[in-house]
């Protein structure tokens, strides 16, 4: 499309005059997007339309099931491209990039909460605990801009209120000096969900077949791993616990375990699945509504803890209604807390 071919050559010769500083290109991105809104000049169901013609996108990236549904190419260059995020029930994990750039928000609304995370255990280079900080959260409006700067100069995450929501990403390609890319779990993770090294897969796997087929060697083998997991094996193993056990005495008894070789670490890692337990609830609740308003309740209750904050958000997306009022009619109908 000549929109973004233009956002392109405006990209490339903003940055090429400042001789491609990385460090750079996060602000050239912002203000490209600033000075020309493309959602002034953009209509979203074009580009899908484009697409599905085939006769005008470029080649597209690897197929990423979690970035976008879809994500699409609208420009590519040797040093960055730009591409299209659609997001139908679309939340991001808390995460950093391993990229530069910046996003604008092409249509719809969505709620950002900003992190810091203070490392106090490094278990290898992609798993780490330490303490999540929420910073702040702000909701963004259709024609919202803002930089990603790479590494931990950026830590996020994105919950998409209305269907669609659109994301338009100016960014570079992967920067090597701000891997590992990693990704964080309330409120003490943060992991590379890229390094095979700490992933583990396999392991879960094998425990699942061994829990379907032999059920009593499953107990036994899980009593035989703990003492000599690593803690990012440890991790893995736990999840598994959680999910077939749930959180009764056979679980306690599994932490038990995990606590006799990791000591702190291992209450650390139990209160990141309770954590999980509950955001993916309430993702599984969203899911089934399609009222905006609870939506936006749903995401307020996973984003922000404070609840001035979230009655202060209620009040900016809806400043004709008392917001405290709304949230407990919003709580009531979802039964769940409006508060907590």
């Amino acid at each position: 499309m000549d929109f973004f071919a233009e956002l392109g050559a405006r990209v490339a010769a903003h940055w090429s005059a400042l001789d491609h500083d990385a460090a750079a290109f996060a602000d050239v991105a912002a203000e490209a997007l600033a000075e020309r809104p493309p959602c002034e000049h953009v209509d979203w169901l074009e580009i899908l339309r484009q697409f599905q013609r085939l006769d005008r996108l470029p080649a597209q990236r690897p197929f990423d099931p979690d970035w976008g549904h879809p994500s699409l190419a609208v420009f590519t260059a040797p040093r960055f491209y730009i591409e299209a995020l659609f997001w139908a029930e679309g939340t991001t994990a808390i995460h950093q990039h391993a990229f530069s750039g910046a996003f604008h928000l092409l249509e719809g609304s969505s709620l950002q909460t900003a992190y810091r995370f203070d490392e106090q255990l490094r278990a290898g280079a992609g798993f780490r605990l330490g303490q999540l900080h929420a910073l702040s959260t702000e909701l963004l409006g259709r024609g919202a801009t803002r930089a990603i700067r790479a590494g931990g100069q950026l830590i996020h995450s994105v919950f998409h209120l209305d269907r669609p929501s659109v994301s338009l990403v100016v960014r570079t390609y992967r920067e090597e000096a701000a891997l590992p890319q990693l990704t964080f779990r309330r409120p003490h993770l943060a992991f590379d969900p890229f390094d095979e090294t700490c992933d583990h897969r396999r392991l879960g796997q094998s425990l699942e077949l061994v829990r379907e087929s032999r059920p009593l060697d499953h107990l036994a083998m899980l009593s035989e791993l703990f003492p000599r997991l690593e803690l990012a094996a440890t991790h893995r193993v736990l999840e598994h616990c959680q999910r077939v056990f749930g959180a009764g005495e056979r679980f306690a008894k599994m932490l038990a375990k995990a606590r006799e070789r990791h000591g702190e670490s291992a209450d650390r890692l139990a209160a990141v699945l309770i954590a999980d337990r509950r955001e993916q609830e309430l993702l599984a609740l969203r899911r089934t509504i399609a009222d905006p308003g609870q939506r936006f309740f749903l995401a307020l209750q996973l984003m922000v803890d404070d609840p001035a904050r979230r009655e202060a958000l209620v009040a900016e997306r809806l400043p004709a209604i008392n917001a405290r009022e709304q949230l407990a009619a919003w709580g009531a109908a979802l039964s769940l807390p409006a508060a907590h």
